[in-house]
C-alpha cells in the first residue's frame, strides 16, 4: 500500500515504537520515512508513555506535511503487556476489594497463557490492568483525528484502526 501511493503522489510514513521493525527485515518498503519513535526499552519492557510519545510525533508529523496528500502508518505498542500504563489509568479498572498482586509484568501474562495457576482474582485484576492500557491508549490516540480536524483535513481523510490480535485471559483454557 505505500509503494502504490507513494507511485501516486503521496507523502508516506510510518512511525513505530519498536526496534523489531527493521527495514533489514522489510519494514518501511515503500515509505518515505520509517522511524523508530522513543524505541521501548527492550530489557524491561516498561512503556510509560509509550502511546503519548508516539502520538506527539504523529502530531507533529501532521503539523508539517500541509496540505499534500499523505499516507500515515502509526503502529502502537499499546495496550499489549506489561500492562502498565502511566497514572491514572494503571489501576482505574482494578475493583478495590481486589486483592492480587500481580501488577501486570509481561511475564504474568505468559505465565497465565503456559497454565499458572491463577485464581480467579488475579485473572479480574489483569483484565483490569488491561483495560486500564486500552483506556490510556483511548486517551492518547484521541488527538489524532482532533490534529486532523485543527488542520481542516477531517473531511479528507481516511481514518484507519485495526489490531493486529486481542488478548485471551484463559477463557479458552
Amino acid at each position: 500500500l505505500p509503494e502504490i501511493l507513494r507511485e501516486a503522489g503521496y507523502h508516506t510514513a510510518g512511525l513505530h515504537k519498536s526496534a523489531l521493525f527493521s527495514p533489514d527485515l522489510g519494514w518501511g518498503q515503500g515509505f518515505d520515512t520509517w522511524e523508530v519513535v522513543a524505541e521501548l526499552d527492550a530489557q524491561s519492557m516498561a512503556r510509560g508513555n509509550s502511546a503519548k510519545e508516539l502520538t506527539d510525533a504523529a502530531v507533529s508529523w501532521l503539523a508539517a506535511i500541509g496540505p499534500e496528500p499523505f499516507f500515515l502508518y502509526l503502529h502502537y505498542m499499546d495496550p499489549s503487556a506489561p500492562y502498565q500504563a502511566p497514572d491514572p489509568w494503571y489501576d482505574m479498572f482494578v475493583p478495590e476489594e481486589n486483592t492480587s498482586t500481580l501488577d501486570g509484568r509481561a511475564s504474568e501474562l505468559g505465565d497465565l497463557y503456559h497454565g499458572a495457576s491463577y485464581t480467579a482474582e488475579d485473572v479480574e485484576k489483569l483484565v483490569a490492568l488491561y483495560e486500564g492500557e486500552i483506556a490510556y491508549w483511548d486517551s492518547e490516540f484521541i488527538r489524532i483525528p482532533e490534529a486532523l480536524q485543527d488542520q481542516g483535513l477531517e473531511e479528507s481523510t481516511v481514518l484507519v484502526v485495526m489490531s493486529d490480535h486481542g488478548e485471551q485471559f484463559a477463557e479458552h483454557d
